[in-house]
């Protein structure tokens, strides 16, 4: 995998959460937080823990370890939040993906997950499973959103393929 792909995949992830989470800020926190058939419970549940998975992912490659605690409710307890945590996140992941060149996205990475022991992986297999993950439960959240009147469209890769044409032949910047 080169950097341009996998740097273009995370802005693929940043423009459909940020598509989710833009839908998600019509509910209520009773909408949020009540039980669903969600993986996670909620609809707040699979958009943390994709946030808290990021986070996770990125300090385990970068430091060799992942964070002693993990992103809960009580942390982040709403939508707006959760974009404001998720945004900077989405910012460092970007930075960190910029600073890669394609011999380091090939090398193993070491890391430490609790009592678990050491693990290794190629770089590009941990940073494409983050963006796997997420398309994951923005699916299905997404998915339930739309059951409520609150869908976020279409969010397939091609069409933020077409989004950014069209923004070039705009001269706009695109996500």
């Amino acid at each position: 995998m080169r950097r341009d792909d996998i740097l273009l995949l995370f802005e693929y992830n940043r423009w459909t959460t940020l598509r989710v989470l833009r839908q998600a800020a019509h509910l209520s926190q009773r909408e949020l937080t009540r039980p669903t058939w969600l993986s996670h419970t909620t609809v707040l549940g699979p958009l943390l823990h994709q946030a808290d998975v990021e986070w996770a992912r990125r300090l385990a490659i970068q430091e060799g370890a992942f964070p002693p605690e993990i992103l809960s409710a009580a942390r982040i307890p709403d939508v707006r939040s959760l974009r404001e945590f998720w945004l900077g996140e989405s910012k460092c992941m970007l930075t960190f993906v910029r600073s890669l060149d394609d011999e380091r996205l090939r090398r193993p990475v070491r890391y430490a997950w609790g009592r678990a022991r050491p693990r290794t992986r190629t770089l590009w297999h941990l940073l494409l499973h983050v963006v796997n993950h997420g398309t994951h439960h923005r699916g299905e959240v997404g998915a339930y959103l739309a059951t409520i009147g609150h869908s976020p469209h279409d969010m397939g890769f091609t069409r933020l393929l077409a989004s950014r044409q069209r923004d070039a032949l705009r001269g706009m910047k695109s996500p």
